[in-house]
């Protein structure tokens, strides 16, 4: 009978201990480093279709990463190019990075050469300022994820799609296709005059069958110049097989 209990419990008690990691609390404040918090996230709570471990372990055992692997705090740059005014809105991300057969040290180039393998996950978990102290929880997301192999890169919609996509040459990777041609790009007047104002729009095609953020840089320059000014345009989804007009 106590030998009966005594199981009981200590099954009780296990799964209140797992409840408890599934729940945690991800809203209040918190003086937590993002670092550190994304390191106790479990990849679980970034798709439920993944384990119950954290998303360190996942990735590292993913990849089967032969390097240390890198936890950079960010300001999410894959979905907020313009800086926030106010600090207590600007959002919190860390990205993970893991690889494997990548060269070490900063002379190395940037992104996987032949032979290397990198996988990245960014996880947006608040916003705030952390470098001043408290900063505010959110329900962790993938903010952005890619695959880089062999010179080739790749966006990935869903997490729980890397394990198979690492098990893909690049030129198998199911990529979208954005194009734009110089009849996608009309504006009003087409020949302005010096400070007339115009107005532009463009349309934006992928011919591919995933979906695809597309990035968008407007920059002006006088006849004659190659030098002009320009800024960055929120960045615009474009459906598989499908347009957007901006």
């Amino acid at each position: 009978m106590h030998e009966n209990l005594s199981i009981l419990l200590l099954t009780v008690t296990a799964l209140t201990a797992a409840v408890a990691q599934e729940i945690r609390p991800h809203q209040g404040h918190t003086l937590e480093s993002p670092r550190r918090r994304a390191q106790t996230t479990l990849v679980s709570e970034l798709n439920p279709a993944l384990p119950a471990i954290p998303v360190g372990d996942w990735l590292r055992s993913t990849v089967q990463a032969d390097r240390e692997m890198q936890w950079t705090q960010t300001a999410c740059p894959a979905t907020h190019e313009q800086s926030v005014a106010v600090e207590t809105e600007r959002p919190v991300c860390v990205l993970i990075t893991a690889s494997r057969g990548a060269r070490p040290g900063p002379e190395r180039p940037q992104g996987a050469t032949k032979g290397e393998l990198i996988v990245a996950l960014s996880i947006r978990l608040g916003k705030g300022n952390p470098n001043t102290g408290v900063w505010e929880l959110e329900k962790p997301i993938v903010e952005d994820a890619f695959i880089e192999r062999d010179g080739d890169s790749f966006s990935v919609q869903n997490i729980a799609e890397i394990p198979r996509l690492l098990q893909l040459p690049p030129e198998q990777w199911p990529k979208a296709e954005l194009t734009v041609s110089a009849n996608d790009i009309r504006c009003d007047p087409s020949n302005p005059t010096p400070g007339e104002k115009g107005r532009c729009q463009a349309v934006i095609h992928n011919r591919g069958p995933i979906e695809a953020l597309a990035r968008i840089y407007v920059s002006m320059a006088a006849v004659g110049s190659d030098v002009g000014t320009g800024q960055s345009i929120p960045n615009q989804t474009v459906p598989p097989n499908g347009q957007v007009r901006k």
